[in-house]
């Protein structure tokens, strides 16, 4: 079970990801301990807002996915030495959709083959991106992003992944200023920019 670590008084966020990297809803939770933990969700979307009651405790909780039938499990904890703000639970599948059809994820272009070995494609320009490790390139009215780092905003149009335990991303997405990254558990804000040297 993945186990979040929470603090007496302080928040954390959980949030629920499919293989796409899209946020899957939750239709329902239940708490193992809820005299220990206190738990917020707008019932509607896939973060949920975990709060420490007690200064020591350990319970478990089973979360249930729209459309899954078996709950996601979690463990939490308080009272370690260190607590988490926020932490990304990502299933291995595809979200159903309410037809109980899978749902369809864009073939990946075999141009993000050749980013991921450091040949962005012909007619590319590279963009300046500030604030997290990551290349950038404008490309068919696309952005190309290459990072370790997983891409959480906007939503990719599509993606390819390689290099074993600690692998690099390709993504195709829209045009965005400015994109979300979780590496290695912290969130990243980086900024992309069209103003930039030649590709």
């Amino acid at each position: 079970m993945p186990v979040i670590r929470v603090g007496q008084g302080m928040i954390t966020s959980v949030v629920f990801m499919d293989a796409t990297g899209a946020v899957w809803p939750i239709t329902a939770y239940t708490l193992g301990d809820p005299q220990a933990f206190n738990v917020t969700w707008d019932k509607a979307g896939g973060v949920l807002m975990i709060q420490g009651q007690k200064l020591y405790a350990q319970t478990n909780m089973g979360v249930q996915l729209e459309g899954m039938e078996i709950p996601v499990m979690l463990s939490l904890m308080i009272g370690q030495t260190q607590w988490d703000y926020l932490d990304y639970v990502r299933v291995t599948q595809s979200q159903l959709m309410e037809k109980g059809q899978i749902r369809a994820v864009a073939e990946a272009p075999a141009y993000l083959n050749d980013l991921l070995m450091g040949l962005p494609p012909k007619g590319s320009r590279a963009l300046q991106v500030s604030g997290g490790s990551a290349q950038a390139w404008t490309y068919q009215g696309n952005y190309l992003l290459l990072t370790r780092a997983t891409l959480l905003s906007p939503a990719w149009k599509s993606q390819m992944s390689a290099g074993g335990t600690d692998p690099y991303h390709a993504y195709v997405l829209p045009k965005s200023p400015v994109l979300m990254l979780s590496n290695q558990g912290e969130v990243q804000s980086v900024t992309v920019s069209e103003e930039s040297d030649n590709a």
